[in-house]
């Protein structure tokens, strides 16, 4: 066999590779994938947005595979928190998932960010990793549709 040297670096001290690095990686594991009977439900993507004088204070990404929507991220600006933008986003993303025959919507959280909304929108937490950012804990959550 063949030694190999396995080498750590951060992400910060090789910039100029990583992104390069990074890309092979999810392009090989992407071949890999539609070589299997998963390749056939890849996710496909979608943004979801609210705009005023086009600039977007309010966005969602958010990807569709096999019958499960995933929110990736959602931001709302904070002057425009707590006016019901991230409720009406989440619920766009719900209806489309409805649309595509999905089952649910899942996400992942940090227990410091906005879980009182994501039980106010009727998601409930199904896993937790405590320890998980420097004594807070990363969230799931689901809603079934």
């Amino acid at each position: 066999m063949m030694p190999i040297q396995v080498r750590t670096v951060r992400k910060a001290d090789a910039q100029d590779h990583f992104e390069d690095l990074e890309r092979q990686a999810t392009s090989g594991l992407g071949a890999y994938n539609l070589e299997t009977d998963y390749g056939a439900c890849l996710h496909k993507d979608y943004v979801a947005f609210v705009m005023e004088e086009q600039a977007p204070f309010a966005i969602a990404t958010c990807a569709h595979k096999e019958d499960w929507f995933y929110v990736r991220y959602l931001w709302v600006g904070v002057e425009y928190r707590g006016r019901g933008y991230g409720a009406r986003l989440m619920s766009a993303i719900e209806s489309l998932a409805r649309d595509k025959g999905c089952r649910g919507v899942h996400l992942v959280t940090t227990a410091y960010q906005a879980v009182a909304f994501y039980h106010k929108c009727g998601y409930q937490e199904f896993a937790r990793l405590d320890g998980y950012a420097e004594g807070h804990a990363r969230l799931y959550f689901k809603k079934e549709l």
